[in-house]
């Protein structure tokens, strides 16, 4: 498929699925309202996607949820499949409107709160668990992720959601939990996106991306300066040990930006007490900091979401922001009227542990 062939003709199926059992279909809705809905993905979300979707009449299968598939002549692909949370709906002459709110497959876990403390034994397993875990939720499940072996005895309490044990455990074994476009839980290994290849290329004046690409950056409220206190009592006296580290070279130098944009952290423990040990953690603060650029853009319908890397091919502006920009999207909306439509948010990748 020729993705930036912008002349095509794009087709929403929109199916009715058993809640006990993804591979049941019940049949098509009819009735669509495409300028009435859309979907969304958030990759730094708890439950990733939602969206909203209307439609006329009355073939809701009440408690049913709701596949979306995109088909083109000799393509067809799931985009999502999502819980029904909410169905209001306003009669207008003579016909029912309805509006579903839709919700990603993690929000189940989110309302499904545990009434006691769950505990998992020394030696015991993170995959293990977490597979027990969801299949005693009934959540269809595929886990390709991380292992992680239990030291100790580990107490979860009661009072929280599945999906915060979920995360817990995910967050152990480095794994990146999810749901995907058939219903299933995720749970994979986490990969930090600037190690990952991309999927796809998108040029700024290729044709594919609308007019309106958008660029934002932190660089001009970037810390320049680190400063860190330490206080502490000694010999019935208050005592102060402070540092600071600031940029020299560089467009966030002072000489360059003209002002300061001071980093400061109030040290609870030093070890050891010392000026070096304050310094050298001033200078670290500093060097942590790093600039953090957003694009976004509106394009046609692309078979990309939330967590997928792409490359943004920038040739002109300022000079800084030209050239292949690694790009994680971090946020997606599809709109299904008029056309397909998709914004995007692009976060720009460095390496860093929270890519």
């Amino acid at each position: 498929m020729r993705w930036e062939h912008q002349e095509r003709e794009d087709e929403l199926i929109v199916y009715q699925v058993s809640p006990t059992n993804l591979d049941d279909i019940r049949g098509e809705l009819d009735g669509v309202i495409l300028s009435g809905t859309s979907i969304e993905g958030g990759y730094y979300t708890d439950i990733r996607s939602s969206g909203t979707l209307e439609f006329l009449g009355d073939e809701w299968i009440r408690g049913s949820f709701i596949r979306l598939v995109h088909r083109l002549p000799g393509y067809e692909r799931e985009m999502g499949t999502f819980i029904v949370t909410d169905d209001p709906s306003t009669r207008e002459k003579g016909v029912w409107r309805t509006k579903l709110e839709l919700k990603g497959m993690l929000y189940a876990l989110s309302t499904d709160i545990a009434e006691r403390s769950w505990t998992i034994g020394e030696g015991a397993y993170a995959l293990d668990a977490i597979r027990q875990m969801l299949d005693s939720r009934n959540r269809p499940n595929v886990i390709t992720g991380n292992d992680y072996k239990f030291g100790s005895t580990t107490v979860y309490e009661g009072g929280k959601s599945f999906l915060e044990r979920l995360f817990s455990l995910c967050t152990l074994s480095n794994n990146r939990l999810d749901a995907d476009s058939h219903g299933r839980v995720t749970v994979s290994p986490y990969v930090i996106p600037s190690l990952r290849s991309p999927m796809m290329e998108l040029g700024v004046s290729s044709g594919m991306l609308m007019d309106g690409v958008t660029r934002n950056s932190t660089w001009l409220s970037q810390p320049n300066r680190s400063a860190v206190l330490h206080t502490y009592s000694e010999d019935d006296a208050q005592h102060e040990i402070s540092a600071t580290a600031e940029l020299t070279i560089g467009d966030l130098a002072f000489g360059n930006r003209g002002y300061y944009v001071t980093d400061f952290k109030q040290l609870d423990d030093l070890s050891p007490r010392t000026n070096a040990q304050a310094q050298k953690i001033a200078r670290g603060n500093l060097n942590n900091d790093r600039e953090l650029v957003e694009w976004n853009v509106s394009c046609a319908y692309l078979p990309v979401w939330e967590g997928d890397v792409v490359t943004l091919r920038v040739t002109d502006g300022m000079g800084q922001y030209r050239g292949d920009r690694h790009c994680l999207i971090s946020d997606v909306k599809i709109y299904f009227s008029p056309g397909m439509m998709m914004d995007l948010t692009l976060k720009e990748t460095s390496g860093g542990d929270d890519d």
